[in-house]
């Protein structure tokens, strides 16, 4: 098909009028679900999909054929999956409605609540209602696993999307339920699922550990089995979604108005569920499908739980994004994840809410109530209730207090009640924690199992931390288990992931045991870094850490003022990743110490890039003798790293502390030496990020600026302006970038110091 016929069709779908477009949906009402009709009904929806992609406008559809899009979808039919992801593509298409859209669950042929009802439902009554439903259904206690799985899928994302609607009765039986997920899976293996010989005996094999060795103590998510029993893998599940219900939840409680619970809540939650009666008046074949579905076996005929594997490869959600919604800087983008995955293969369905439909839904849920919703037009419009951006922290309609002590002492109120409400689950998941660390210290009997092992303790970390803020009557507890596992960490540093996870409980916590970090901080900053600033995942996790914690690495540890040379390497080897994260590191870096050093260290960042990008390269070449040293100028950067006259130039901007000089003589030969890397990619973006961190410096500088700093700062603007146009091949790079931005600070620091000097 060529390009002018594909722009002349979606011409075409984009012109469509509403009169079109209610004819095709009449029709797919009229042939959906017919059988013989099928291959019309899907030439329907394909038109109807093509449409309403190419349309510019939204577009309205019948609220029939939205229930007969729903019930496809979460039937899931394996013999129409083209049809049911046709109906999943034009849901996605039409979310959120624009009414409200209270959906009924009767008329579904699967009575569980599913993600997809987060797109639903356009004003919070609605999804109040889902999530009342569903915490029932859970208090059930006896309902299949995979029905288990997905009603806690649901509530981790109502809890992560919509956290006003939680209260502490109903977030406290979820914490019941999961904590006995948790402890109460059994030891034994579930039977051959696939033997057909009636005449075998099955026996009852008990789990092992990762070393092989047979498990007497509480299953876990590494406790090996062939097969899996029901029980098994709920425990499994709840321990990969642990911490985000957990974080959600907490700050859920912390940011609502949930003490007491409101009446129409209570008579909700007690109210009789006609459709939980008709799920368990069914027989067991028909609300479950056979054992073997639910299992999972691996290559060596070993089940493995794999699905806690994707702990810590599986994006943040950076399971940090709860920290970072929180956190108190003011330019740094937070990176939520607001993505919600339900694993599965026939009846799985996979939802995300990061599109642009579902961020205005989350706006409007966000600025709404039960009683009165709050619309966004498109133009951006809004009702009669004003846009609130931050949610009122209250206690069940406490009056704010002008005085800081008082609002402090209700803010400790808010926590000590928040905290109440996660007992039941606390000693539980301490408890599981600590048989996860035990089981880590085992050798694995497959060197598969290793990365498990690794993402189990990192989870297991960052759990024990979260559960310490809560109550921080755990702290003496947990810290004597994290410090053993501390000291492996130290003594080798393959995971720096877990190291970091570490030190994060270490400089919430430390004060409570009075411990002292310093000494892991400059392990981490020094050693740490310098040998993994190269691999990504490191560096982000670096990065995070410091902003989350930039105020004490700054003030309390002074880290930045120390290492600060060897963060930028971060920046010099990702210069496009981790620009806007270091305009908000910057500033901590600057003091009246080490401002200059700083400046210089922003003027060289490409002379380090390509200090690194050499160092790189010669990893693995033997330069234990170096080459003698001449009057020859080298004209190649590697011929340059293996001249004793140059090496120490190249250490120096390698260097990992900072108080050892601003900048290093020779300067102009060590340009003129790397000029065949001037134009690598990596540079050429430092040359940029660099040029956007000098503004950031003049920035700080211009607010705080005196006389004697600029009768210093003033002849260093010169030489660095003289240096860098001064060798063809930089001149160019430095002259676009820097020069520009040198002379106009330079121009405006005179021009502020002018009145004060004499």
């Amino acid at each position: 098909m060529s390009l002018a016929l594909i722009d002349k069709l979606h011409l075409q779908a984009r012109k469509t009028s509403e009169e079109d477009v209610g004819k095709i949906c009449s029709s797919l009402t009229a042939l959906f679900g017919v059988p013989e009709k099928s291959s019309e009904a899907t030439a329907l929806m394909r038109q109807l999909f093509f449409i309403l992609q190419a349309k510019e406008t939204s577009t309205r559809l019948p609220s029939g054929l939205i229930f007969n899009l729903i019930n496809a979808v979460m039937v899931r039919d394996r013999g129409r999956i083209k049809e049911c992801l046709l109906c999943e593509r034009i849901l996605q298409e039409v979310f959120p409605l624009d009414k409200k859209f209270d959906p009924e669950l009767a008329k579904l042929n699967e009575k569980i609540p599913s993600p997809i009802h987060l797109w639903m439902c356009q004003d919070i009554e609605s999804l109040s209602k889902l999530f009342a439903k569903a915490v029932r259904w859970l208090k059930a206690q006896d309902l299949e696993w995979e029905a288990e799985r997905k009603l806690f899928t649901f509530l981790v994302g109502v809890a992560l999307i919509h956290p006003d609607l939680l209260s502490a009765d109903r977030v406290r039986s979820v914490h019941e339920r999961v904590g006995s997920w948790l402890l109460g899976a059994g030891l034994y293996q579930a039977p051959n699922p696939y033997s057909s010989n009636p005449f075998r005996k099955d026996q009852n094999n008990p789990v092992t550990e990762v070393d092989g060795t047979p498990s007497n103590n509480i299953f876990t998510v590494l406790s090996i089995g062939q097969y899996y029993t029901d029980d098994q893998l709920v425990n499994i599940f709840s321990f990969s979604m642990l911490y985000q219900w957990i974080s959600n939840s907490y700050h859920g409680l912390l940011i609502n108005n949930s003490y007491p619970m409101e009446p129409g809540d209570d008579a909700s939650d007690l109210e009789k569920d006609d459709e939980l009666d008709l799920y368990r008046s069914q027989p067991q074949r028909i609300r479950s499908s056979s054992r073997s579905s639910h299992v999972s076996k691996n290559s060596d005929d070993t089940a493995s739980p794999t699905s806690v594997a994707s702990v810590e490869k599986t994006p943040v959600t950076k399971t940090w994004s709860a920290d970072l919604s929180k956190s108190s800087r003011p330019r740094t983008p937070v990176r939520k994840a607001q993505s919600l995955v339900t694993e599965g293969d026939g009846d799985r369905f996979s939802l995300s809410v990061t599109s642009t439909a579902s961020e205005r839904l989350t706006t409007e849920f966000k600025n709404s109530s039960p009683s009165d919703t709050v619309w966004l037009t498109e133009s951006g419009e809004t009702s009669e209730r004003p846009v609130s951006t931050q949610t009122t922290l209250s206690l069940s309609e406490v009056p704010r207090s002008p005085n800081p002590k008082a609002a402090m002492d209700t803010e400790e109120v808010k926590r000590e009640l928040t905290k109440h409400v996660f007992e039941p689950l606390i000693g539980r998941t301490i408890d599981y924690c600590f048989r996860l660390l035990d089981q880590c210290d085992r050798k694995p009997k497959n060197q598969s199992d290793v990365e498990l092992l690794n993402a189990c303790q990192l989870e297991t970390v960052k759990l024990l931390e979260f559960v310490c803020r809560i109550d921080g009557a755990q702290i003496p507890r947990v810290f004597r288990e994290l410090k053993r596992l501390m000291a492996n960490c130290t003594q080798d540093d393959r995971n720096p992931k877990l190291l970091i996870a570490i030190l994060q409980f270490l400089v919430n916590h430390s004060k409570a045991v009075a411990y002292d970090c310093q000494q892991e901080l400059n392990k981490l900053f020094h050693g740490v870094l310098s040998r993994n600033f190269d691999q990504t995942a490191v560096s982000f996790d670096i990065v995070m850490f410091v902003l989350d914690n930039l105020e004490k690495l700054t003030h309390q540890y002074h880290v930045m003022a120390i290492y600060f040379p060897n963060i930028f390497k971060i920046l010099a080897w990702n210069p496009h990743t981790f620009i806007s994260d270091f305009q908000d590191i910057l500033p901590a870096m600057m003091s009246s110490v080490t401002s200059l050093e700083v400046f210089h260290t922003l003027v060289d960042l490409p002379c380090m890039t390509v200090a690194l990008e050499v160092i790189e390269r010669t990893k693995h070449l033997d330069f234990t003798s170096l080459q003698p040293v001449t009057d020859e100028q080298p004209t190649r950067a590697l011929d340059a790293f293996k001249n004793a006259m140059f090496r120490p130039m190249f250490n120096f901007f390698t260097r990992s502390e900072g108080g050892h000089g601003d900048t290093i003589d020779r300067l102009d030969q060590f340009h003129t030496s790397i000029q065949d890397m001037v134009d690598l990619p990596r540079v050429l973006v430092c040359y940029q990020s660099a040029a956007l961190l000098l503004r950031t410096w003049f920035s700080v500088i211009l607010e705080e600026v005196d006389q004697d700093f600029v009768s210093r700062l003033l002849p260093v603007l010169t030489g660095a302006y003289r240096s860098c146009v001064r060798h063809t091949g930089i001149q160019e790079r430095y002259a676009e970038n820097h020069s520009r931005e040198h002379s106009a600070s330079a121009q405006e620091v005179s021009s502020d110091c002018r009145p004060t000097a004499r």
